[in-house]
């Protein structure tokens, strides 16, 4: 019997413990550490019935955990990993971002050096999806040959940019800005195909459709049924919250790779899309509407299409969640080496992090002195 437990039971801790459930019998929900746990009904309704602890302390002296997935915003990730690593012997399961500013990155970089990165493994879950396998598949195979540039989009809908103008994660102070909240996945899947670190990183945008300007706006349905959790507020057009509703960010790889990625908070066609553009062939696909189309220059055809009609619930993150259980469940029996590893999270975080420092700045931000002191910490 696998034991879980949950700091933090908000949905989406809530959706991966049941996923955890779901993929398998001996996998219990034993306890949970959160004052107002949002996703306890969804646990409940699937039968899990796990007791509430006041704090972490409490949990890891009455229940013997395996694995403990941390799920609290993000400025308190750090917070709580410590805690499980020094108070009990689980396996830690932080949600991304794995934490919410540079001083907490090289914060976890210590504790991972005492503690072993083993012992921490993160919710990038993008990394386990067929779409992201496929493009490295067709990489691998020598389809693109030597990466020259990509063209990426993030494009969620109003009424998602609206949760988000209403939640907790439109501070800054709790979420590290969208760009790291939920753009994250997008960094880290490109600077793994790309197999090199971002190099001088510009970005421009602001915040220009979710403001009090357009309060008209508040009562037309799609902002309206949006509802925030934790920390929320009643209204998206607000000048409340600090986090961007649109971005445009431009990387120089250190092997010379460009990516430019663009994210957007209002928009009506959902889109999750890339272009990856190589000397012998380029490869496309969107996460959003489930294809995947690989060609080489050489021929006048795409080499391989894909449409992802049996991959699952899409609704769990292209069907990727279930794929990223099962790993991590293997992980659990083996240690085997999981396709995404937290120090992957944490420089995919900073690479964020600088791109909001330079849209802030309006200044083009050279990393190479955050790699020099990431490698310090000697954690790969």
């Amino acid at each position: 019997m696998l034991r879980l437990g949950i700091c933090g039971l908000g949905q989406r801790a809530a959706t991966v413990a049941s996923c955890f459930r779901a993929a398998s019998d001996s996998v219990d929900v034993v306890g949970y550490v959160d004052p107002s746990p949002y996703g306890l009904d969804h646990l409940n309704a699937l039968g899990l019935k796990p007791t509430a602890y006041d704090d972490l302390a409490a949990l890891a002296k009455n229940e013997e955990l395996d694995l403990l997935v941390v799920g609290s915003p993000n400025h308190l990730h750090l917070e709580h990993i410590e805690q499980a690593l020094t108070m009990s012997n689980a396996v830690v399961f932080t949600e991304k971002p794995a934490v919410a500013t540079r001083q907490q990155t090289f914060e976890l970089l210590r504790l991972l050096r005492r503690f072993g990165s083993e012992r921490v493994i993160v919710g990038l879950v993008l990394r386990y999806s067929k779409l992201y396998r496929d493009l490295v598949e067709f990489q691998a195979s020598g389809g693109l040959g030597e990466v020259m540039s990509i063209d990426a989009r993030e494009h969620i809908s109003p009424h998602h940019g609206a949760f988000f103008m209403k939640d907790w994660r439109r501070y800054e102070r709790y979420s590290g800005g969208f760009m790291l909240e939920k753009c994250c996945h997008d960094l880290d899947i490109y600077m793994s195909l790309i197999d090199s670190r971002p190099k001088y990183v510009a970005s421009f945008g602001d915040r220009r459709f979710f403001v009090d300007s357009n309060s008209d706006l508040e009562s037309v349905e799609i902002y309206k049924r949006a509802k925030g959790r934790w920390h929320s507020g009643d209204r998206c057009f607000t000048d409340d919250g600090d986090i961007i509703d649109h971005q445009t960010a431009l990387v120089e790889f250190a092997n010379g790779v460009n990516l430019a990625f663009h994210t957007n908070l209002n928009a009506r066609s959902v889109t999750r899309q890339f272009c990856v553009l190589g000397t012998d062939g380029m490869a496309e696909g969107d996460f959003e509407r489930a294809y995947f189309r690989a060609h080489r220059n050489s021929n006048s055809s795409p080499t391989k299409t894909v449409t992802y009609t049996d991959d699952g619930d899409r609704r769990l993150h292209y069907g990727a969640e279930a794929l990223m259980v099962d790993d991590i469940l293997a992980y659990m029996n083996s240690r085997e080496r999981l396709p995404v590893a937290i120090t992957d999270a944490l420089a995919a975080g900073l690479v964020a992090m600088s791109i909001d420092e330079a849209r802030k700045s309006r200044s083009v931000v050279c990393m190479s002195d955050v790699w020099e002191k990431f490698d310090s910490f000697d954690c790969a």
